[in-house]
């Protein structure tokens, strides 16, 4: 619910994905620390059901979290 998400396209994997930013100005820092965590929890599952990290990173400046994944099709009830 914090996270805005857009879709892009990877030229080097030559696919679209899925580009998503969490704003850490209105969160508290036990939120951040448990949305960092999910992040990384996602770096290493693999499993059909469960989208695939790509790339990301914190972006300081503007305190955000930016990570990419794959872009999901289809309902999440399926």
């Amino acid at each position: 619910s914090f996270k805005r998400v857009f879709k892009g396209y990877d030229f080097d994997q030559g696919k679209e994905v899925a580009w998503n930013v969490i704003n850490l100005g209105e969160i508290s820092e036990e939120k951040t620390q448990k949305i960092i965590d999910e992040i990384n929890l996602i770096k290493v599952l693999h499993h059909p059901g469960i989208i695939n990290y790509i790339s990301g990173w914190v972006n300081e400046a503007r305190r955000e979290v930016v990570f990419i994944t794959d872009l999901y099709y289809g309902s999440l009830k399926q």
